[in-house]
């Protein structure tokens, strides 16, 4: 499998950063960052890769990414095609991984989220 481009979303300034995207079709781009990732698909349909698994994404799914885990969001055939007048849409959360601090991350009551995250990453 192709090596995925490393991209970096957040400023060092910032601790998350929230977009909403609207184009043609979801960037088709094997890409990672050490960020995690909170996407969810408004508009639109295809099939998305994250590490080794390969799902259909519909409308409205939440999706958490773990950090430097590679993936992508493709959209179906028929968003490519040359006249096509279907759109997509989403809102991507990126949250540094530092987000909530080694401090809070200890604490009993996070233990939970710290192993989700870690979970995330494992993918």
């Amino acid at each position: 499998m192709k090596a995925a481009i490393h991209k970096s979303s957040i400023p060092e300034s910032q601790i998350f950063m929230i977009k909403y995207l609207e184009d043609q079709y979801f960037d088709p781009v094997w890409h990672s960052h050490s960020e995690y990732q909170l996407f969810v698909p408004l508009e639109g349909t295809g099939t998305r890769f994250i590490g080794d698994s390969i799902k259909a994404f519909g409308p409205n799914e939440l999706i958490l990414t773990g950090s430097n885990l590679p993936h992508l969001w493709r959209s179906d055939d028929a968003y490519f095609e040359k006249n096509s007048q279907l759109k997509v849409s989403g809102i991507v959360v990126y949250l540094q991984e530092s987000l909530l601090g080694e401090h809070l991350m200890g604490k009993e009551e996070l233990v939970q989220l710290c192993k989700l995250l870690k979970d995330r990453n494992a993918d």
